[in-house]
Formats: C-alpha cells, sequence, structure tokens
C-alpha cells in the first residue's frame, strides 16, 4: 500500500510541476502547429506538403485550400490564408478532387502558383495545378 502512495504523490508532484511551467508561459512547450512558412515566391512549381483545409468557395468563382507550408505572393494581402483556384477553369474539378483526395488520404501535394492573386478581398496567391507527390520532385 505505500508503495501505492508514493506513486500518487510522485505522480502529483510531476502534475504540479507542469502546471507551474505551463503558468509561467511554458506554453511554448505544448505542441505546436506546422510552421507557417512566408517564403516570398513569384510562381511556379513548389512542394507544400500536406493539405490542412479545403473550402468549396463562396460563390465568389474561387476555391480555397490551405497547406502545412504556406508561400507568398509579394502583391498577394492575404498570403497567409492559403491559396486559391479559379473555380471556372476547365481543370477545376478534377484539381478539387485531387486536393480533397490528399486531404482524406494524407499525401502531400505539390502545387503550380501563377505568381498572381485572386480577385477581391480574399486576394491569396492564385494555383493553376495541383498534384498528389509521394516523393517531392520539384
Amino acid at each position: 500500500m505505500k508503495a501505492v502512495d508514493n506513486k500518487v504523490r510522485d505522480i502529483a508532484r510531476q502534475a504540479a510541476r507542469i502546471a507551474a511551467v505551463m503558468a509561467i508561459g511554458g506554453a511554448a512547450l505544448a505542441p505546436a502547429m506546422p510552421a507557417r512558412a512566408q517564403q516570398v515566391v513569384t510562381g511556379g512549381w513548389f512542394n507544400v506538403g500536406l493539405v490542412t483545409r479545403v473550402h468549396p468557395g463562396d460563390g465568389t468563382g474561387m476555391f480555397y485550400f490551405s497547406t502545412a507550408t504556406q508561400l507568398a505572393i509579394a502583391a498577394c494581402t492575404q498570403s497567409t490564408y492559403g491559396y486559391a483556384f479559379a473555380d471556372g477553369s476547365t481543370a477545376a474539378n478534377r484539381n478539387y478532387a485531387t486536393l480533397l483526395m490528399a486531404y482524406s488520404t494524407g499525401k502531400p501535394i505539390a502545387i503550380h502558383l501563377t505568381g498572381g492573386c485572386s480577385p477581391g478581398a480574399a486576394n491569396r496567391p492564385l494555383v493553376d495545378t495541383v498534384e498528389i507527390t509521394d516523393v517531392p520532385y520539384y
């Protein structure tokens, strides 16, 4: 019985230490979200890792998605919020399906940035094609 009491005390002490560290700014020790890189690029092919969000659009003619690595186009004011794809494009349905497949299977992707920005308030880097990449090669 004494061994159990000692174990309970040890666990309580450890919990108190963890609580104290968290109270004085140990939140930095908590698991972090993936880094949101802000490498500024002009366009072309890039490996961007896993798809973290897919948004079907809001009637503005665009759909949106985010990835583990975020690239920025200097002229786009919303470069930290993911990417945009024109859903009126002839390849939009195929690319949307590719994004959903990558998201649901946890496969990394590569994107082709046009170098432009989506119109309106969204103003995100514009993508014109995506592909699933088991082995990054761009």
